[in-house]
């Protein structure tokens, strides 16, 4: 049995702390399926009081970090933070940090190989295109570009005895309601695949596991993992529909 795997990006929600532990308490309603592993990413400012309070065992990622341990750098999170407070991934290269916030390919690539020499695991994001058109022109050669870069001086050792996550993200389907079609991300899934076993071997680029985001849904969520060789999911807006996700969680776990 495969394990699948779901990100919960709560991005930046709830407003409320209140609200916040309230979310928590329907997910550790989920219990721990068996073949599924659910990781929680709330605010960083939110993440230890929400370990204090949680009655479950959850397991914790956070939404960015820095590239550096330690230092002068104002405002910014060092994996060495996260990981001291029982944090175990980190999502990187999001395409709102990529638009939003100035996150480069080169940036993304000195925070994977922090994490990994922390033994943190990176989920890393690639994707790119304003809408599917803009997209279906150069987004194979985009995505096995920002592999490419983000697994730059990393060995495949390294790779191999870590837990690595690529997610694909098509900018034009989050939070528009508008998922890629699941032959969509199968094939984008196939050319991040392929430009691992390019730049290491066939055993490196399988112990990847890869995931897809962007407007996932308790109705389609299951006929990704059925039809390709996806993984899970990082969810956003669903993430924070616990009603919603469940019916999801109970269909991956009859797969």
């Amino acid at each position: 049995m495969t394990k699948k795997y779901i990100f919960a990006n709560w991005k930046m929600n709830p407003t409320s702390f209140e609200e916040a532990r309230h979310l928590l308490s329907q997910y550790e309603n989920f219990g721990r399926p068996e073949n599924l592993e659910i990781v929680v990413c709330p605010p960083v400012i939110d993440l230890v009081p929400l370990q204090q309070s949680s009655k479950h065992a959850i397991e914790w990622g956070a939404q960015n970090c820095s590239w550096e341990k330690s230092g002068a750098y104002t405002g910014e999170i060092s994996p060495s933070m996260l990981r001291e407070r029982g944090v175990g991934f980190v999502i990187v290269g999001h395409s709102e940090r990529r638009q939003n916030f100035g996150e480069t390919d080169e940036s993304v690539n000195r925070k994977v190989r922090l994490l990994l020499a922390m033994g943190l695991s990176p989920v890393i994001c690639v994707g790119g295109g304003a809408n599917l058109k803009e997209e279906s022109k150069k987004i194979e050669t985009t995505v096995a570009a920002q592999v490419e870069s983000a697994f730059s001086g990393v060995q495949a050792s390294t790779v191999k005895s870590g837990k690595v996550f690529i997610a694909y993200e098509p900018v034009w389907a989050i939070g528009t309601g508008k998922a890629a079609s699941v032959q969509h991300a199968s094939d984008i899934a196939e050319v991040i695949r392929k430009t691992l076993e390019k730049k290491y071997d066939t055993e490196t680029a399988q112990s990847v596991a890869l995931l897809y985001g962007g407007s996932v849904t308790s109705e389609n969520g299951d006929k990704f993992l059925k039809r390709t060789i996806l993984s899970g999911f990082i969810i956003g807006g669903l993430s924070l529909n616990p009603t919603e996700l469940g019916i999801l969680i109970k269909k991956i776990e009859k797969l």
